[in-house]
């Protein structure tokens, strides 16, 4: 069960992050302002979850920490998505399954089959090897932010399996991640100067179409965060975090729909014949690799 929802994830993420996508490339680029707005949104969604659903006050310090990297995840996130094709920036989620995996065996005393290892070895693999060659990526600072990236989101996701071995609800530890990091991107914009300056102009220069594609964006952020949620509560973390690689693959083909539904706000992708065949060949590895570590 923890594969279909993880699966379930990798398919509402990579449509979250093709919207992204457009929002960041077409729209706005500031990205201290996106998750703002987007900020701003969530968190009148999460004040009524709040009223309606039971929420459990524990472990509130733990997930502010977690939330507070998954902020500077985002950011580095976002401008990565300004310099790299939105299937490219999938590379970040290798560094983070790589992560995962590694605290999932020794945090939680993960343990995998042959068969597994060889599906984790071939997943991490395809997806390396499509990303980098999908676009060169020969640029330092490129392959820090990618690093990065995966790297800052790897302690929220090791939280929450700590908080489920420790019996709390999946809707608190959504709830409170999710709260905090939204008053981090809230926050941070309205104590520092410069960026308190920009606030007006930002909100005054709105497009209706901006506005539209944020609530989208948090409306897929909340249940493609669910769906993880869900999957690391009833999976290994290790295995769970390596079935991240398999949206690069659900990332081109939404990326390729959305350049076709409305080619003013495309999504930065490179979408051309000559890419056909290492897609092809990379999907087989990768959906192998998740068919053998779904045994």
């Amino acid at each position: 069960m923890w594969f279909f929802f993880a699966m379930l994830g990798n398919v509402l993420w990579s449509i979250s992050d093709v919207v992204v996508s457009m929002i960041i490339n077409r729209i706005e680029r500031s990205s201290v302002m996106v998750t703002w707005m987007f900020s701003f949104i969530q968190l009148v969604i999460l004040g009524v979850l709040y009223v309606i659903l039971p929420i459990e006050h524990i472990w509130v310090g733990v997930f502010a920490l977690s939330a507070f990297s998954s902020y500077l995840a985002t950011l580095s996130f976002l401008k990565l998505l300004q310099t790299v094709d939105v299937s490219v920036s999938s590379v970040a989620w290798v560094f983070l399954s790589i992560g995962v995996a590694v605290g999932g065996v020794f945090l939680f005393g993960d343990t995998w089959t042959a068969l597994q290892g060889i599906g984790a070895t071939m997943s991490v693999l395809g997806a390396l090897s499509l990303a980098l060659w999908h676009k060169r990526i020969d640029r330092l600072q490129t392959l820090i932010l990618l690093f990065t990236t995966g790297i800052l989101f790897v302690p929220t996701f090791l939280v929450q399996k700590s908080a489920y071995l420790e019996g709390i609800s999946v809707i608190s530890v959504m709830f409170w991640t999710l709260l905090f990091y939204d008053l981090y991107a809230l926050c941070y914009p309205l104590l520092m100067p410069s960026r308190r300056k920009r606030i007006k102009p930002f909100l005054s220069s709105m497009q209706p179409i901006f506005i539209g594609m944020i609530l989208i964006w948090v409306l897929l952020s909340m249940v493609s965060f669910w769906a993880t949620t869900f999957a690391y509560k009833l999976g290994d973390a290790s295995l769970v975090g390596i079935t991240e690689n398999g949206q690069p693959f659900f990332l081109i083909l939404f990326a390729w729909i959305a350049t076709k539904l409305s080619p003013k706000y495309a999504p930065k992708e490179i979408l051309t014949s000559q890419s056909i065949g290492i897609k092809i060949v990379s999907f087989i590895v990768v959906f192998t690799g998740l068919g053998l570590l779904a045994i």
